[in-house]
């Protein structure tokens, strides 16, 4: 059997017996009540053939009106092949439209929009549909319907746009103009009642809780601030951590009945850190100032020994070596030459060398 006769087939399911008549007005919402009693199988088999069919921009537009009963009827099985409604109707609007059948167009659309309420882009492909038909004041009416029915639903934000389109069409009704200001009246005074009616709850709450509350942040804050890290008496590492968590907690709970007693306290550990950064500095440069006479005394002591030993003294020598080593720091420039001094020295003596 060829693809030609498949596709055949799979229109005369969903189509049904062309040599019946049917409302055209009805035709699409005829087809998908039936197509909804077809089985998954006949779906899939119906959709497996129309699917490749139905994706050129040449697309039969018979092809493209059988793809849409089955998505509509079918949605979650269309969906397997990406087949979406909206986007099946309306393409098959547009390619009527192109070969002149302006009058299914509009059907197709008017049934869409019926099966997809509510689809903005069903909505304006309609409505540019019309507007390019002259067909102004059936979609005035169209608008003002839908209007109507957003307002008996008290959805008035939603009106308003169609009404504006309405006023878009025919700049003569006053009418719509006058619905329009009164139902923005009528939101702002909403709103403003809503406000008042939030601002009264909200005051309410807040006096009935504000005495509980100031009490429970008292018993918090007094908490959190026993959690503060403890410092050390001398521990310049452990006062700086308490001095920086207690900065913290003043800028997190600026005003508490502890205010005064943590800022005093955060004034005295300011005044010991930096006498602790005082004592660490001096001591750091005693340090330094010691280390460099030692250098100096590491050095005289070598010079010395050098002399001892080119006088023969090696016993001398051997000793300013030793302490010429004990005196200089670990990174000294002439502790390798020093040692192997001292080695080669201890071998000769120890050979009974004078």
């Amino acid at each position: 059997m060829s693809s030609t006769l498949i596709v055949r087939d799979a229109l005369l399911v969903v189509h049904g017996d062309p040599t019946v008549p049917e409302d055209p007005e009805k035709h699409l919402a005829s087809r998908v009540k039936e197509a909804r009693s077809f089985g998954r199988r006949v779906v899939e088999d119906c959709l497996s053939v129309l699917a490749p069919s139905a994706g050129g921009d040449d697309c039969d537009p018979e092809v493209l009106e059988a793809v849409l009963i089955l998505a509509l009827a079918h949605p979650k099985l269309a969906a397997d092949h990406a087949l979406e409604p909206v986007v099946v109707g309306r393409r098959l609007a547009a390619s009527l439209e192109k070969s002149g059948d302006t009058g299914t167009a509009h059907r197709s659309l008017l049934a869409l929009a019926e099966f997809l309420p509510g689809n903005r882009a069903i909505e304006r492909d309609l409505a540019g549909l019309m507007r390019r038909e002259g067909m102004v004041q059936d979609l005035v009416e169209r608008y003002l319907d839908r209007a109507k029915r957003l307002l008996d639903e008290g959805k008035k934000q939603e009106a308003i746009p169609c009404l504006r389109e309405v006023l878009q069409l025919d700049r003569s009704r006053k009418d719509v103009a006058r619905m329009i200001r009164d139902l923005r009246f009528d939101e702002v005074d909403e709103i403003k009642k809503r406000r008042r009616r939030v601002r009264v709850a909200v005051l309410v709450v807040l006096l009935s809780l504000g005495a509980s509350l100031v009490g429970l942040r008292e018993v918090q804050v007094s908490r959190d601030y026993r959690k503060l890290p403890p410092g050390e008496e001398g521990d310049l590492v452990s006062l700086r951590a308490r001095l920086s968590a207690l900065e913290g907690f003043v800028d997190e709970y600026p005003v508490w009945h502890g205010s005064l007693g943590v800022l005093q306290e955060r004034s005295a550990l300011r005044v010991e850190i930096d006498r602790l950064n005082e004592e660490t500095l001096t001591r750091r440069e005693m340090s330094a100032a010691k280390t460099r006479r030692q250098q100096k005394q590491a050095d005289g002591a070598r010079v010395k020994a050098r002399n001892l030993a080119e006088a023969r003294d090696f016993e001398g020598a051997l000793a300013e070596f030793r302490r010429a080593l004990e005196l200089a720091a670990y990174d000294w420039e002439h502790r390798a030459r020093t040692e192997r001094d001292i080695a080669a020295i201890e071998e000769f003596l120890a050979e009974g060398g004078k």
